[in-house]
Formats: C-alpha cells, sequence, structure tokens
C-alpha cells in the first residue's frame, strides 16, 4: 500500500534576499525552483511539487493527507489569509491540485496560531458520568468549550479527551486516506468523536464516540430525533407548564454570531425549524426553574425560544437581562447562562440497548434555587447522579 505520505514531495532550499530562482537540494524530482521573490526572506517555508497521486484533489485535502496533524480547517485558515500560494498565485481552499503543482506554504508569525495548531493534548479533569468500548459520557463543566476553533484552539474538551485516551484515539477518526472527502470527513479532523455539542458556558450530559461506527450509530441517532434530550435551566419570569414552542430558528441578519426567531412572513431565510417543550418545576415570582425538552438541536435553540417568549434564561449576555446579569455577578456567582443539559437518553451504538444518563446540577444553579424557588425536598432528584 503506498504511504499517504508520498503523494507530495518536499524540496528544501534556502532562499537569500535577492534570489530569483534555485535548484532543489536533496530531493529526486530535479528540476529548477521558480522565482518566489515576492515571499520575506525572514519567512519559514515550506514547498512541494504535487505528483500525480493528487489529481484533482482539493488543496486543503492534499496538503492534510501530507501532514494529518493540521486540520483541512486550518489550511483553509492559512489559505484565505494568502500563506499558501500554488504556482505562485493565490487560490481559494476549493482549488483542485494538478500534477507537478509547486505549493508554498509561508509559516511566518502572523500565521503562528494557525499552523502551529495540532490537536493536542492536555491535562484538564474530566467529570465521566459511564464510558465503555464504544462511548464516553461527561458531565461538561462551564467554560469548556468542546472542541477546537476560531479564538479556541486550546483547552477544549477534545484537547482533554485526547490527553485522557492517546493521541491513539485519533486514529480512530483518520479519513486522510479516503479518496472521497465528505463534509463529515473535514469536521472529524477538529471534532473527533463528537456526535453533539453544548455552548461553551451550558453544563451536563454530552456523549463522545470512541471510533468511527459508533460515531456513525450515534450520530444518526441524533439526525433522525430518537434521542431523548432534557434540560433545567433558571429563568426570568414563568414561562408556564406543559408550554410548546415551534418557531423557526435562523442567524440574526445584523450580529451574525447571534441567532433569533425568524419572523413568520420573512420572505428570506426562513430559518430551520425548532421545537422546544418548557415545563415550570417551581416560580418565586421573579425567578423561576424550568425543565426543557428539545426536538431539534438548532444552534441556542433553548436561549432563543425562551428570549423570544419573554422568559430569557438567568445570566445569559447574550439573549438575557442585563440588570438581572449584573444581580447574578454581584451575588458572587460567574454569570453565565443557568442552563444544564440534564439527562440524554440514546441506544447504544453496538448493543441497541436504551440508555439513560443523568448529570447532577451545577453548584451555582443550586446556589440560586435551593430553599428560594424550589422547595429542598424537591431539589434532592436533581442533585444524584444516576
Amino acid at each position: 500500500m503506498r504511504n499517504k505520505f508520498s503523494h507530495l514531495r518536499k524540496l528544501n532550499y534556502d532562499i537569500d534576499d535577492d534570489e530569483e530562482g534555485g535548484s532543489s537540494d536533496g530531493d529526486d524530482s530535479g528540476g529548477e525552483i521558480p522565482s518566489i521573490s515576492d515571499l520575506s526572506s525572514s519567512t519559514e517555508r515550506t514547498v512541494f511539487t504535487a505528483s500525480e497521486d493528487l489529481l484533482d484533489m482539493r488543496i486543503d485535502a492534499a496538503l492534510h493527507s501530507f501532514n494529518p496533524t493540521i486540520s483541512r480547517t486550518i489550511y483553509a485558515e492559512m489559505i484565505k489569509n494568502n500563506k499558501i500560494t500554488v504556482n505562485q498565485k493565490q487560490i481559494k481552499k476549493s482549488y483542485l491540485v494538478q500534477t507537478g503543482d509547486l505549493i508554498v506554504i509561508e509559516e511566518g508569525e502572523s500565521n503562528k496560531e494557525s499552523s502551529a495548531f495540532a490537536l493536542s493534548p492536555e491535562a484538564i479533569d474530566l467529570d465521566i458520568l459511564f464510558e465503555d468500548d464504544s462511548m464516553i459520557v461527561i458531565n461538561k463543566a462551564a467554560d469548556m468549550v468542546v472542541h477546537p476553533g476560531a479564538g479556541n484552539w486550546n483547552g477544549t474538551m477534545v484537547n482533554a479527551l485526547i490527553h485522557y485516551f492517546g493521541k491513539k484515539w485519533l486514529g480512530e477518526f483518520d479519513h486522510s486516506s479516503d479518496s472521497e472527502s465528505t463534509v463529515d470527513d473535514a469536521r472529524l479532523e477538529t471534532r473527533p468523536g463528537i456526535v453533539h455539542r453544548l455552548d461553551k458556558d451550558t453544563t451536563g450530559v454530552i456523549i463522545v464516540a470512541k471510533s468511527q461506527s459508533a460515531l456513525r450509530s450515534l450520530s444518526s441517532q441524533f439526525q433522525r430525533r430518537e434521542v431523548s434530550k432534557k434540560y433545567l435551566a433558571v429563568l426570568l419570569g414563568n414561562p408556564g407548564e406543559d408550554v410548546k414552542i415551534e418557531k423557526n430558528i435562523g442567524r440574526h441578519p445584523v450580529h451574525r454570531q447571534r441567532m433569533r426567531v425568524v419572523p413568520e412572513h420573512t420572505a428570506k431565510d426562513k430559518g430551520k425549524s425548532a421545537l422546544t417543550y418548557v415545563d415550570t418545576i417551581g416560580f418565586d415570582g421573579r425567578l423561576s426553574f424550568a425543565q426543557v425538552r428539545i426536538e431539534t438541536g438548532r444552534t441556542h435553540q433553548i436561549r432563543v425560544h425562551l428570549s423570544d417568549r419573554g422568559t430569557p434564561i438567568y445570566g445569559d449576555t447574550v439573549y438575557g437581562n442585563k440588570d438581572w446579569n449584573e444581580k447574578l455577578r454581584r451575588s458572587g456567582e460567574k454569570v453565565r447562562p443557568l442552563l444544564h443539559s440534564y439527562e440524554i437518553e440514546i441506544n447504544h451504538p453496538i448493543s441497541q440497548e436504551r440508555m439513560k444518563f443523568v448529570a447532577p446540577m451545577p453548584d451555582d444553579m443550586v446556589s440560586v434555587v435551593r430553599g428560594k424557588i424550589v422547595r429542598e425536598e424537591d431539589l434532592i432528584m436533581y442533585l444524584k447522579r444516576d
């Protein structure tokens, strides 16, 4: 079997300030390297020529096949920032490689974060609720991003999992040798094993696959809406009992990092259907403690639906109430959306046995609710590990 690292042949060379060209040094391809005098001589560069194996492969996929520790996402970012050129020309990440293409990677300080990025282990504590050969279930802490991405390349749950499992775990999701690349395969590079996500400051149950087959099975259950997901939330106001919220959610037309309920008669960008059920457990006249169940999994779904109803999540700095968030800050608690993924029911990816995982409420939510919104005897059930 041909080694995937042979797809690209590296040319080592030195560049002087006035260089107009040069020859390869120690490479068997021969020939001269075209002028790259437009590149700064103080910048480290890696130069490749593309073999026929890479013909019509996307440039980001081709580079990833040479160095799988750098994700296609990062290569795409470098292309966007003009740190990668082909035949001395700027290209898009969709560029299809041609045999003999000269590929130059500029690895200067300006893209140090991107070029140096690789999924790496980090010794971060994990609260493990369940684990077997197919999956691991974690009680995610607040202030933890699930997987690496723009602005959060380190300190994520994925980094913690690599430390816990060892780097061999990443090999379970290595598709760099596939002849056809898909969106799902590209996603695996920075989200190995990730079945679903929670927002950075949302706590509670999250499931991670330990193999490609388990990931496929678990993900398909989410896609087919066969998973039961229950959350607990502290809200401003009282949303009511047995409330059904069925409103489309889409990206905000102005604030692109935010989502919104899309008005019914919007001509463009109607958003995606979203279904949420809310049931108030306790209410003290100002704050309520509620159970939330979602049938869909849209970005910020619970936060957006409840804010639109006029009962935003306490501590939500994006969709919530500024004055009440300040009150939470003055109480000494971290200001974060008091939203907790309490329970997930799903079929085991191998045995298909129905399983239920429960994560006890975090301390900051307990301190707000206990004895004020909900009586102690009614709260106990939410404090136990199942």
